[in-house]
Order: C-alpha cells, then structure tokens, then sequence
C-alpha cells in the first residue's frame, strides 16, 4: 500500500539500537578524551614556549650586544629549523629589525613570546617568537585514527557476538511463535503454538492459544447461525424483487399520468398550434386556387399583346418577383420609406408612380428598384405589373405552405415522441437540446402570451434513459409558466461541468421560501391549488433522473429560481 513503513524486526532492530548506544557511548568517551589531552598539550606546549623563549633571550644577548648582525641571523635560522618555533623577528636597538620571519599561520593556542634583551641595564633590543599548532594537531591525528581503529574492533566484535550468541537464540523462540501465528492466520484454529522456556514470550503464546479456542467456538455457532440466514435471506430477496417489480410499475403509471396530465392542460394550446399553420395552409391553396382558375389561363393572350419593351419589364419583374419570394423573409418598407421611393419615382417622370410603388411593395421588391428603374417608363407599367403580382403571390403561397406544413409536422413529431410508450431499461445518449425544443414545441401557445423563453445551449449529450427524460423538462418549464403568471422571462441552459452535463431551467419569478426549499422534492407536496396539481411532477422529476445516475437539486431566491439536473455524459464505445 502506498505511503505504508517497511516491514521491520524487532531481533534486528534491537541489537540495532544497542549498537548504537555503544557507538555513541565510544564517541562521547573519545571526544572527553580528545578535549582533556588537547587541554593537557597545550598547556605543555605554552610552558615549552616560555622556556624557549627564554633560552632565546640567553643565546641572542652577546651578539646583540657586539652588534652582530650575522651571527644574530644565523642563531634566528637555527631556531626555525629545529622546528621549535614557526616564527621569529628581532629589532635591535643599533640597527632595527635584523630578522623578520613571521610564522605563516599564528598558532590558536600558543601566543607568541615577546621578550627585551638588557645587558647590565643596557637595552639591546626585543625578540618575538612566534609558534605554530602542527604538534598539536599531529596529536589530535594520531589519536582519532586510534579512536576509529578501536571503534571498527569494538563493532566487528559485538557483531559477531550478537551473531553467534544472541541472534540465534532469539530466532529460535521467535520462530516457532511466528509458524504458530502463520498456522492461526491460515485458519488453522486448531492448532496450538508450543511453549518456551521464556515466561514472557509463553504469556503471549499461552493469550493466543486461548484466542484461537474462542474463535473455534464462535466459528461453530457462525455456522449454525449462517444457515439460518441463508434460508431468510433468500426469503427476503424474493420479496424485495417483488416490490421492486411493484415499484417499477407504480412509479411507470405515475409517469404516464404525469404525462397525460399535462398533456392535458396543453390539449387547447396544442389545437391552436396545429390550427394556425392548417388555417395558413388552407388560405394559400384559395389564393393559389383562385389564381390558377381565373389569372393564369390569361397570361399568354396578355403576354403576347406587349411590346418589346413591355416584354422586358414584365420577363425582369417576374425574376426577381420569383427570386425575393422564395422565403417569407420579403423587404417590407416603412410608409417613410414607400413615400421616398413614390417621390423618387415622380422625379424620374415614371408614369402611375403611386400605383407602381403599391404593386412592387406587395412583391416586396422595393428593395430592388435599382434593377427595375430602367424598365418602368412606359405607361402599361402599372397593368403589367400589377399581372406580375399574381404570379409573384403564388410563389409566395407554396412557402407559405411549405413552412406551416414543417410547422404543424413538428408540432405532431414533438407530441409523438413525448407520448411514446416505449419502455428502455438501459440507458442511451441522448441530445438534451432536441428534447427540449420538442416540449417548447408542445408548449408554444403556452409561453408567447408575456412569457420569452431564451435558450444557451452547448451542443449537450447525455446519458440517460430516453423515455421518461423529456417529462422532466415539461414539469420544471410548466412550474416556470405557473409561477410567472402570464409574465417573465424562463432561461434554459446546457453546458459541461466537472464530467457532468448539467441543465438549468431559470425563471425571474417570485422564488421559493427558504424553509420549503427542502421540501418541494416530497410527494404530494405542493404549494398549488388542487387544479393544478397533486404535488407529484417534482417527485417523480428526481425519481426519473435518479433512475440515470443523476442529481436534481434547485437554488432560490427573491426574484429568481434555477433548477438544475446532472447528468452523465454521453459514452462512446
């Protein structure tokens, strides 16, 4: 396991620790020693200095007194080279210093020597004599290898004394402990670990012996007992399975009840949605009905009662009539803008100005009048025109037809698949933001009246299951309407987080108590009246997603509500 100790002994780590009470001991006693020797040579080597320093004095004071210079320089090399001093200066009181020779290191511990040489009350000069530490740590040197060649002996002996003598008696005892515990942790209770002639290791023996007869007679009643258990367990488990099967039914009925439930608050509000884009279907076939009738079977003879020019005006309105009306999205001036292009018309002398700018605002093709202007001067415009027009408007009738017919197939596509009967056990991925428009879909009648929907969607794919997800949605986007009360804005928003795809449904309402927010997840609990509702959408909200390895949870306050709901993300194999 990560972060665990290695496994220690305690034989080895026992004759560890004394031999490092020894060692340690050894070096204490060594170092003390060490100190009281040094203390001793040092105290040696300043009284050597003193001595010769005077011995210095003795020897230099004739030829100090003769003012020999060389001979003074010769007794000063003497002394160096013996190797009892380091350094020497001499300053003599006839011609200065005649020796300077300083030690190159000042010993720490012996201080130089400086002495005045008199000779029958005469001064004849003064001597410094200076020392160096190189005996003394010579000494030091000689004494530690000493200490490390007797440490290394202590060491070699007391290894292999605990070798020899106590390692293996130890073993011994230790061994047959250790089978002993090994056999118990086998399973092995029946075995019993032999004594020693240790009073201490066979109290502990003697406490695991008596443990392993205790669990031998736990064992037997364990087993008694297990078969008992077995026989109610699976009493047990048959009837849980049971309940489970019950549950699963019930919480299905109540799924679909919730389901029908809102179906049928919506039922008005789908009629309508299904009914305009029929009525807009029907409309455009009467116009289209009554053109084709009455208009089309004319458009030869006129067409062939124009002239070139006329030919051209009507050939180049149709293009582009056609072309702007290929979607309902056509150029729709204002009245500023109809009576600039009508006084612009005037100014160009286009005969029927107002008339001309009528038809070609009804084509929506005022917005192309730059392309027209060189056709317009002449005086049928406004009959030819106004021929143009009616073929333009078919065109305009098939989109009209082509979209309300996408519009009401939606509208019975997102009420198929939210009444779906279909039953999944398994998960499967999902595109939330698909599901989602399609219950926007069934609810548009009810969220244009004062209530804007605004989605931020992130392209979200989940993993849940499929049948009962869109519920889910249908009850927290009906709470928003209820609370909204005909007026707000509802917010709905996907997006990844942390490895979860998360959902939120905001609305700028008058928020949740703080102290039902814990509550509002409790079956048949509601704050409604009982026409809107048996307090059991947000129940079965948390059942349904939970079933998905999913989370639902809501945050309030004065002025805004968002429920969220974690899902998985999506899996790809």
């Amino acid at each position: 396991m990560a972060g665990k100790n290695p496994a220690k002994r305690l034989i080895e780590g026992t004759q560890v620790l004394s031999l490092v009470i020894s060692i340690g001991t050894i070096f204490i006693v060594q170092i003390v020693s060490i100190f009281a020797i040094s203390v001793f040579i040092i105290l040696d080597l300043n009284n050597k200095a003193e001595n010769a320093a005077d011995e210095t004095v003795y020897i230099l004071t004739e030829p100090l007194y003769n003012v020999d210079d060389s001979q003074i320089s010769r007794i000063a090399d003497a002394l160096l080279s013996s190797g009892r001093i380091s350094g020497i200066v001499i300053d003599t009181s006839a011609t200065g210093i005649v020796v300077n020779k300083p030690a190159p290191v000042q010993s720490r511990w012996i201080k130089p020597r400086i002495r005045e040489v008199n000779y029958n009350d005469f001064f004849l000069g003064t001597i410094e004599l200076q020392f160096s530490d190189n005996e003394l740590l010579l000494t030091i040197k000689r004494f530690l290898f000493a200490m490390v060649v007797a440490v290394i002996a202590i060491l070699t002996v007391y290894l292999i004394a605990t070798r020899v003598l106590i390692q293996k008696r130890t073993q011994r005892v230790f061994s047959a402990l250790s089978e002993g515990i090994s056999e118990i942790g086998a399973g092995n209770y029946a075995y019993t670990i032999p004594e020693t002639d240790y009073e201490d290791i066979d109290a502990i023996i003697n406490l695991l012996n008596e443990m392993t007869r205790r669990i031998q007679g736990k064992n037997a009643e364990l087993v008694e007992i297990n078969v008992s258990l077995e026989q109610r367990v699976a009493e047990r488990t048959a009837e849980l399975e049971d309940s489970l099967v019950e549950l699963r039914r019930m919480q299905e009925r109540l799924i679909e009840s919730g389901k029908l439930s809102a179906l049928g608050q919506l039922s008005a509000g789908i009629a309508h949605e299904l009914n305009t884009p029929l009525g807009a279907i029907q409309s455009a076939v009467s116009s289209m009905v009554n053109s084709f009738d009455k208009k089309l079977p004319e458009q030869p003879a006129f067409f062939s009662s124009l002239s070139d020019q006329e030919q051209n005006l009507y050939t180049k309105t149709v293009v582009l009539g056609l072309e702007s009306n290929k979607t309902l999205d056509i150029y729709l001036p204002s009245r500023r803008e109809t009576k600039e292009i009508e006084a612009l018309l005037e100014q160009q002398n286009i005969p029927n100005s107002p008339e001309v700018t009528a038809c070609l605002a009804d084509m929506g093709l005022l917005n192309k009048l730059d392309d027209l202007l060189p056709y317009l001067a002449i005086n049928r415009n406004r009959e030819i025109l106004a021929e143009v027009s009616d073929t333009v408007i078919i065109r305009r009738m098939i989109e009209v037809i082509t979209e309300s017919s996408a519009k009401a197939s939606n509208v019975i596509e997102a009420l198929r698949s939210y009444l779906t009967t279909t039953v999944f056990d398994t998960t499967k991925i999902i595109d939330v933001e698909t599901d989602i428009k399609k219950v926007l879909t069934l609810m548009h009648n009810l969220l244009k009246h004062g209530i804007s929907v605004k989605t931020e969607f992130s392209g979200l794919l989940v993993q849940a299951r499929a049948d009962t997800l869109s519920n889910v949605w249908m009850n927290l986007i009906r709470n928003a309407v209820q609370v909204l009360n005909g007026s707000g804005e509802i917010v709905i928003t996907t997006q990844e987080q942390d490895g979860r795809g998360i959902i939120s449904v905001k609305d700028n309402g008058p928020g949740i108590p703080p102290e039902i927010q814990d509550r509002i997840f409790e079956p048949f609990f509601t704050t409604k009246n009982t026409m809107q509702g048996m307090g059991l959408g947000l129940d079965i909200c948390r059942r349904i997603i939970e079933s998905s390895q999913g989370k639902i949870w809501v945050e309030s306050k004065p002025g805004e509500t968002v429920f969220f709901v974690s899902l998985p993300l999506a899996e790809y194999v």
